[in-house]
């Protein structure tokens, strides 16, 4: 197995509403990783990280799933979340082990309740984030008028 350095690891967690693409997005980064031949999918039950019964056949994830590749030297440890408020407390124990969170937007769902700054949901990524002393940073697309929207 090989070694790395404290500075060479990185831990990320997904954080999103349910449907909202994390563990799609997982699923392609090991496959940009070389850490798997092909893209499992979610509606298959052929993803990695959704791997017991029920969560193949519910669609969703039930508990959290830890993954691993590597990226530029990098070993990349990652944490896939579950998305439904049933099961928020695998998040907030995840983000107590992780140096980021990536907060998945759906594309076709957009911004839903609770995922905006002071957004009253218990599952409020930058309310939780604040708490686990995690940094952050939006990246937010220009709008229509092309004007940049970055905080």
């Amino acid at each position: 197995m090989k070694v790395y350095k404290s500075d060479q690891i990185r831990n990320i967690a997904t954080g999103a509403h349910g449907g909202a693409g994390k563990t799609s997005l997982v699923e392609a980064m090991l496959f940009n990783m070389n850490e798997i031949n092909r893209i499992g999918s979610v509606e298959l039950g052929t993803t990695i990280s959704d791997y017991n019964e029920e969560e193949m056949e519910r669609q969703i994830s039930l508990g959290t799933s830890l993954l691993h590749g590597e990226w530029n030297n990098h070993k990349v440890n990652m944490v896939d979340t579950p998305g439904y408020t049933d099961f928020f407390g695998e998040v907030v124990g995840a983000l107590r082990a992780v140096d980021s969170v990536l907060v998945v937007i759906s594309a076709t769902g957009g911004v839903e309740r609770g995922v905006a700054a002071g957004g009253s949901g218990s599952g409020e990524p930058w309310h939780w984030r604040a708490g686990a002393a995690l940094p952050q940073t939006r990246r937010c697309p220009p709008d229509a008028a092309g004007h940049a929207a970055n905080q």
